[in-house]
């Protein structure tokens, strides 16, 4: 019995999971966040096959990782972020984990409905410090709307609580959960358009044709499965 334990715990593999998604609700603490809880649904639903463990990063370090032999994952992507909308330079999975999208919020007071740049023009914006906006930057570099920067969304979801800019753009998902834990929902109003959508995927080390097929195996029906639904609700 001994040796047969031991042969069954050699066949398993660590897999990481690189991120650089180190906000709400990805990551909300000391290994608590959706992706932890990711970790965990692989790893079960693997039969513990696989061992996946979380390690945070800039998306930087992600990207120079690809140069190491370790095997390892990068979820909650898009192959527009790493200029790879033909899906030839990294591994992709087939399904996506999850449909999102970059939500406009905006005051309940001073709703704004979302329907392309014109409908912000004029307003004061919240942004993230280095990132960019599609339509939105122009606006600013034009100055047809004026730009303030934080650190993370939400200290711009404070500033708009406090009528110090008219609106921020973030990803849905964040937002929703954001907004609920600060208890925010009576001040803050979400345009039922958003600013743009995307899927989010994941990117496969090396080609590893096994951790594929588990992935896409089970995002075929992860939206289905009650395991993944009851981890999704704590977030949403």
């Amino acid at each position: 019995m001994f040796f047969l334990n031991v042969s069954i715990w050699s066949q398993q593999q660590e897999i990481k999971i690189y991120t650089y998604h180190t906000h709400a609700p990805f990551i909300i603490g000391d290994s608590i966040g959706l992706t932890y809880d990711l970790a965990e649904y692989l790893t079960a639903k693997s039969d513990n096959r696989y061992i996946f463990t979380v390690q945070s990063m800039s998306k930087t370090r992600v990207e120079k990782s690809f140069d190491n032999e370790e095997a390892f994952i990068v979820p909650w992507v898009n192959p527009i972020w790493f200029d790879d909308e033909d899906e030839e330079s990294y591994t992709w999975t087939e399904h996506a984990i999850m449909e999102d999208g970059n939500a406009v919020i905006s005051s309940s007071e001073n709703q704004i409905n979302y329907s392309g740049a014109a409908s912000v023009s004029g307003l004061r914006f919240g942004g993230i410090i280095g990132h960019r906006y599609i339509d939105i930057d122009d606006l600013a570099d034009q100055g047809e709307i004026v730009r303030f920067n934080n650190e993370n969304h939400v200290n711009n979801f404070r500033m708009l609580q406090k009528n110090r800019i008219d609106f921020t753009i973030a990803p849905l998902v964040g937002a929703e959960y954001i907004i609920q834990v600060n208890r925010m929902s009576d001040d803050l109003y979400i345009s039922p358009i958003l600013h743009s959508e995307y899927l989010r995927k994941f990117i496969i080390s090396h080609n590893d044709e096994e951790i594929v097929r588990f992935l896409d195996s089970l995002l075929l029906h992860i939206q289905e499965d009650p395991s993944w639904i009851a981890i999704i609700s704590k977030y949403r």
